[in-house]
């Protein structure tokens, strides 16, 4: 993979804590439910100004436009990338969305990091009468996509046929300027949609836990659990683990003096009931603490686990800001 911005160049396979030592911190803010063009120019902006990497947008009902969105940022930022956090695939057929893709790529000067993933949000689903298969035909599909995508962002002629899409003699017009290096972001928790990930991606990210009934399940939260799944994806991606850059999904941040209260509000008001206070506090998944605790932390997970990509949304203030400001490009 060429270098570019906020990437090395590939290294060479090696010792792992050697290669996490070469990457650089990455951060993504995440905006989207606004209500004004001024409020989503001021996030933009703040985003610019405190050293985030990415202005990241969700695809959800009820939130912007993410193809707007990111042309958006785009347009009131010159260094900024932008992202898809995450396209949901079943909303979108791979060539409709390629074109999207490529075309964003080329209109942002090639600051296009493509997120895509297998869809979740039942309600959604149903409010646009779209059938919500069940979880493995959604992922199959969504692997399809993948596969697809990627050949069309390399300038082949595509001709494909699945069990879920076919194609025929189709070559992509506008090229994205990225071409084959467009980074394709996949997250997630279960093994199966990480090791896709693992094969496919150029970013895998995990979120720490799921929702099952509106209860959060949080069997993948704690730290030595994250490095279970990290293991699981370094296996499925077998010569080419040494070049994913892994990401991680901050559901809280609160800067305090007192840690261990805090954590205890946040697992108290989420209903985690039996939850470890402990593991709260070692998961780069929520973060409490000063500045400099934060950002020690954020340190060590990149040492520990290999985390180099931190994304946030609204529950970063500027005390978050801070952070990425001390850390930023380091």
């Amino acid at each position: 993979m060429a270098a570019r911005d906020g990437w090395g160049a590939a290294e060479p396979a090696g010792d792992p804590r050697i290669l996490r030592a070469m990457r650089r911190f990455r951060f993504g803010l995440g905006t989207g439910r606004v209500e004004t063009a001024g409020e989503f120019s001021d996030a933009v902006r703040r985003a610019d100004a405190s050293g985030y990497d990415v202005v990241l947008i969700p695809d959800h009902l009820g939130v912007l436009s993410p193809e707007v969105a990111m042309m958006a940022a785009a347009e009131r930022s010159d260094r900024l990338r932008i992202g898809s956090f995450v396209f949901n695939n079943d909303f979108r057929h791979p060539v409709v969305l390629a074109r999207q893709a490529a075309s964003l790529d080329l209109l942002s000067g090639g600051r296009l990091e493509l997120g895509l993933g297998a869809g979740w949000n039942v309600p959604e689903y149903e409010a646009a009468g779209i059938a919500f298969d069940r979880g493995g035909i959604r992922v199959s599909r969504m692997e399809e996509s993948v596969r697809i995508l990627k050949a069309l962002f390399a300038g082949d002629t595509v001709d494909f046929v699945g069990e879920h899409y076919t194609i025929t003699n189709h070559t992509l017009v506008p090229a994205p300027p990225q071409g084959a290096d467009l980074p394709i972001f996949i997250g997630g928790n279960g093994d199966r949609m990480l090791a896709i990930g693992a094969r496919h991606a150029d970013i895998v990210g995990l979120t720490g836990f799921r929702m099952v009934k509106d209860v959060p399940v949080t069997e993948w939260f704690g730290a030595a659990a994250i490095a279970r799944r990290l293991a699981h994806v370094r296996g499925a991606a077998g010569d080419r683990a040494h070049a994913l850059e892994l990401n991680a999904l901050i559901q809280n941040v609160i800067i305090t003096k007192d840690r261990r209260a805090a954590a205890r509000k946040v697992v108290d008001e989420w209903g985690m009931a039996g939850f470890d206070i402990d593991v709260a506090l070692d998961t780069p998944f929520m973060l409490f603490g000063s500045v400099r605790d934060i950002a020690d932390q954020l340190r060590r997970y990149r040492e520990e686990l290999g985390f180099t990509y931190f994304a946030v949304g609204s529950v970063a203030g500027p005390g978050f800001d801070a952070v990425v400001e001390e850390l930023a490009g380091s």
